[in-house]
């Protein structure tokens, strides 16, 4: 009985806290997506002289993980409004 309860201490400190000792966190030129999307908009807003447009092309496939995202397109041109 006490060698199954080693045992198991053992495997829940491999599971519990290898992952921990190796895990990185991201370095700072990725970008989380509410970042993007806040810099994005951020550039429309700013934007007196009408040269950005941003539309939305499609949808991410992220139905296999329960939410899916818009794909922006942002087009910067003196006449950006038009196709």
């Amino acid at each position: 009985m006490n060698s199954i309860f080693r045992f198991a201490a053992a495997l829940a400190a491999l599971v519990l806290f290898v992952p921990a000792v190796f895990s990185q966190p991201l370095p700072s030129c990725y970008h989380r997506l509410d970042q993007v999307y806040d810099f994005i908009y951020q550039l429309q807003a700013n934007d007196s002289n009408n040269v950005i447009h941003i539309d939305t092309i499609g949808y991410s496939r992220g139905d296999m993980l329960g939410n899916q995202y818009p794909l922006l397109a942002v087009k910067v041109s003196d006449n950006a409004e038009s196709f």
